[in-house]
């Protein structure tokens, strides 16, 4: 989830995402449809990626998704650490 929002609110033709760390707690047994929801302000998107990247190669950004089911129980917090480099920087090509 958490990626999917950087890459709708990060141009991928401008900026490669690759999930560096992944972290995972679980709270309740799912048992019944999911919803997934991930957030990140305009603001602190420019602060902690934006910025950066105007001085160095690459940056990290932590995002959290938490996940319920539709009778609001919390299944899971997951937090993803997503480093961010412009693709002008990136030395391997696929």
């Amino acid at each position: 989830m958490a990626g999917f929002l950087l890459l709708t609110k990060l141009d991928p033709a401008k900026y490669r995402l690759i999930m560096a760390k992944l972290d995972a707690d679980y709270f309740y047994q799912a048992k019944a449809d999911n919803i997934a929801e991930a957030q990140v302000s305009n603001e602190r998107l420019h602060r902690k990626v934006i910025s950066p990247l105007q001085r160095s190669e690459q940056t990290t950004i932590v995002l959290t998704t938490e996940v319920l089911d539709v009778s609001n129980h919390r299944i899971a917090s997951v937090k993803t650490t997503w480093q961010v480099k412009r693709r002008d920087k990136v030395r391997t090509k696929v």
